[in-house]
């Protein structure tokens, strides 16, 4: 099965969706993931289409018939709490991490952010300027009106 969505029946008859999070992604078969083992080595990996079968989805990019392209999306094992809220603007969304750090390590990774294209530029020096990153509340909408009652000050 090489779709990136197929449907599992389990045995008391209810259908779960099972979805690729995202597509074009080449997947592998992944012996004893759940396992003490390092499965690091090939005997252990095996890349595959077949995502009723497959255990990962790796950062690679399926590659393109006659391409010798090494591309890769965006796949990180997070190890502490995450969250990705969407946007109002279709397709978009704000990533939260829960892991404090100085603000010197934040530009750096800022920085490399920008660099490679996952954030736009004038939203890093907007950052940069003002001292911190920032994203709307998921209740505040582009193009809604703004109610703003009284401003307390706020230690900071």
């Amino acid at each position: 099965m090489t779709a990136d969505r197929y449907f599992v029946t389990a045995a008391d008859g209810t259908t779960e969706l099972r979805e690729v999070p995202l597509p074009g992604l080449l997947l592998e078969v992944v012996q004893a993931i759940d396992e003490d083992k390092d499965y690091t080595e090939a005997p252990y990996r095996e890349y595959t289409r077949d995502v009723a079968n497959a255990t990962v989805a790796t950062s690679k990019v399926v590659p393109v018939e006659g391409s010798d392209e090494n591309l890769h999306k965006v796949v990180l094992d997070i190890d502490i709490p995450a969250k990705l809220v969407p946007s109002s603007t279709p397709g978009h969304s704000h990533l939260y991490i829960d892991k404090a750090m100085p603000w010197g390590d934040y530009v750096d990774l800022l920085e490399v952010l920008t660099d490679v294209g996952l954030i736009e530029r004038g939203y890093f020096d907007a950052s940069v300027a003002r001292g911190h990153t920032a994203a709307r509340l998921p209740w505040v909408k582009k193009g809604e009106p703004k109610h703003r009652g009284e401003l307390e000050d706020f230690p900071l």
